[in-house]
């Protein structure tokens, strides 16, 4: 996913406030996933580790069981449509 440094920034922050909306037990996020704990960490933080793919399928998988907890997802400001990365849904 190619970002500015300023945007990572913006789509970490994002993402974590998201997490803590969903509040659910990272295990669970990791085994619906596939992904490890550092997987979990690399793609929240937005690291060089991480992928574009990865980005999308936790927002999306996040802003889907926020909704299933009748809550409603905080918006984001740079992940809006994703349009280029697909993936298999596992959730």
């Amino acid at each position: 996913m190619s970002l500015s440094v300023e945007k990572k920034i913006t789509t970490s922050r994002e993402l974590r406030r998201n997490y803590k909306i969903l509040g659910m037990d990272p295990q669970l996020i990791q085994n619906d996933l596939g992904f490890t704990e550092q997987m979990l960490l690399d793609t929240l933080n937005v690291t060089s580790s991480t992928t574009g793919v990865n980005i999308w399928k936790l927002r999306d998988y996040m802003n889907d069981k926020i909704k299933e907890q009748g809550k409603k997802p905080a918006p984001y400001s740079i992940l809006k449509y994703n349009i280029r990365h697909r993936y298999k849904k596992t959730w």
